[in-house]
């Protein structure tokens, strides 16, 4: 799972110019067929050492605060293509099938072209593009957890965002914990795996990628879907279940009873 965590520090490194020993560095490692290994040995000393994770670092967190920054752009134009499907329809049956094509024709993944649909329906009134940046994919996320929708231009809602765009990921969890918001854990990732045969394989992928589901959970992951699901037939499951083992427990008492019986006539 990919974590987009965009913080203060990573803004001011963003900022700082490259030195020309890193200039040097990046451009032999960008060279077709460079080897890491040989412009990054084992046997590098401690200035050499600084020189790399400074010039990588300073490489990721720009491609990083760029991809930020160019979410709301993405947004913008899918909110303009579903009020516009004339620019599309000659192409894709759906507007959910131009935008899941952006995966393929241009490797914008699934859910970032969903998140930044979602960006230009739900936030964009109330977290301009000049502000998203500073709250990213990963924190607005978590305020969406705790903002329930039609409700993003309340005051609580803009404390929340703007609590998010000066703390961490990490920080901005706690605090929604300590509001009783959510529980702790509930924004940390974890892969969940289970066996499946061939045929519930085929149908599980055909249902998580239906885009029907999606427009119902407001969501395309997995996860959510899942949470979803369980949260609407939890009840009547957990009812229904509960009968048959009371059920199953009255018919094995019954049975002890009569075997009983049988195994002392007399009684």
């Amino acid at each position: 799972m990919q974590e987009q965590i965009i913080t203060s520090v990573a803004v001011v490194v963003a900022k700082e110019e490259y030195t020309q020993q890193e200039k040097s560095l990046i451009k032999k490692i960008q060279q077709p067929g460079a080897q890491i290994e040989v412009n990054l040995p084992d046997d590098m000393n401690a200035e050499q050492f600084d020189i790399a994770i400074s010039a990588v670092s300073k490489v990721l967190v720009r491609a990083q605060l760029l991809g930020e920054s160019m979410l709301p752009v993405l947004g913008r134009l899918l909110f303009i293509a579903d009020k516009n499907p004339e620019l599309w329809k000659e192409k894709f049956a759906t507007f959910e099938d131009f935008r899941l094509s952006l995966a393929e024709r241009f490797g914008v993944g699934r859910q970032t072209s969903y998140d930044a649909l979602a960006y230009a329906r739900r936030w964009a009134p109330v977290l301009p593009p000049e502000d998203f940046q500073a709250v990213g994919r990963l924190k607005l996320g978590m305020v969406a957890k705790v903002v329930g929708k039609g409700k993003e231009g309340q005051m609580a809602t803009k404390k929340h965002l703007d609590f998010a765009k000066t703390q961490t990921a990490k920080e901005l969890e706690e605090y929604f914990v300590e509001k009783g918001l959510i529980e702790t854990g509930e924004t940390t990732g974890e892969i969940v795996k289970f066996p499946a045969n061939k045929r519930q394989g085929k149908d599980f992928k055909k249902w998580f990628a239906d885009p029907r589901v999606h427009a119902k959970c407001e969501s395309d992951k997995i996860a959510d879907i899942l949470d979803l699901m369980i949260a609407e037939c939890s009840t009547a499951w957990y009812d229904e279940g509960q009968q048959l083992i009371d059920s199953a427990q009255e018919a094995a008492q019954q049975k002890e009873k009569e075997e009983a019986v049988e195994s002392n006539p007399t009684t």
